[in-house]
């Protein structure tokens, strides 16, 4: 079942590289496969010196890859934004160097993926066919990986539920949104074994979106204020205006997710919990 899974990701990750440069979501679509990889080899590789090279180097090309797709999504909130903004005209300068730095970055993530994918996506073939690491650990994961992430989850968002909008919390939420992707690309292969875990990846992939949004915001904030501090006279204006929409929309995402996610009873992680039960003790017959 995992070397299955493994294989239908690495094949996502080659359809995606083979696309980048003409299909929007491609770079999207590559990162994603290989996090997924990530998670899986960083799950089970802890005692095995090859997978754990092998998860050091897929972590790299992933850092490698990452601003080109944050500028991506940045330039594209900007040009929504922009149109609203009194002092638009002004920004036209700022637009456009954020056009040029989000081609130029993609670039360089689209040029690094076609240098280093083609040995690195052998080298964990190889590792998917021979490794005995991966041969069927859904009883370890159910039992252990699984059950320990989703314990310190919900104490992750226990913790949040009395926090105001911050810098802290706003760290505390990336924290539970990575942690929340490794237990949905864990427990995706589970499908095939248990057809009611569709609904608990469904509630992952729901509350994933929403911290995805909001740390989106807090990355936007943080550009638009370095920018403050480097424009020229006549282009601050425009810029301080879209680092007040940004702060508002970051605010206003955090108040929805205190009020959708974090407030009791949580139902989808009580639901994710019993889940995890259920199907460690299916494994375990």
């Amino acid at each position: 079942m995992i070397r299955k899974h493994l294989k239908r990701l690495l094949h996502q990750a080659d359809v995606a590289a083979s696309a980048l440069g003409q299909e929007v979501n491609a770079l999207h679509d590559f990162r994603v496969a290989l996090r997924s990889l990530h998670s899986w080899f960083q799950a089970f590789g802890k005692d095995d010196k090859t997978i754990s090279v092998l998860t050091r180097d897929i972590s790299r090309l992933a850092s490698a890859t990452g601003r080109g797709r944050d500028l991506e999504v940045f330039a594209l909130w900007v040009d929504a934004q922009v149109v609203s903004v009194p002092a638009s005209q002004a920004l036209n300068g700022y637009v456009s160097e954020l056009h040029r730095q989000r081609e130029q970055e993609v670039q360089y993530a689209i040029a690094h993926i076609r240098k280093q994918w083609p040995t690195l996506g052998k080298r964990i073939r190889h590792v998917v066919r021979k490794s005995d690491a991966l041969a069927d650990p859904m009883v370890h994961l159910a039992q252990g990986k699984l059950k320990r992430r989703v314990s310190r989850l919900s104490s992750e968002l226990r913790n949040l539920m009395a926090a105001e909008e911050s810098d802290a919390s706003a760290r505390q939420m990336h924290k539970c949104r990575i942690n929340i992707k490794q237990i949905r690309y864990l427990l995706a292969p589970c499908r095939e074994c248990d057809k009611c875990c569709k609904r608990s990846l469904q509630d992952l992939k729901q509350v994933q979106d929403q911290l995805g949004d909001y740390h989106d915001l807090c990355v936007f904030t943080e550009m638009l204020g370095r920018s403050v501090g480097q424009c020229s006279v006549g282009q601050c204006d425009g810029i301080e205006v879209l680092l007040v929409l940004a702060s508002q929309q970051r605010r206003d995402s955090f108040n929805h997710l205190s009020q959708q996610m974090l407030t009791p009873p949580m139902a989808w992680l009580p639901r994710l919990e019993r889940r995890l039960v259920i199907l460690a003790g299916k494994q375990g017959k």
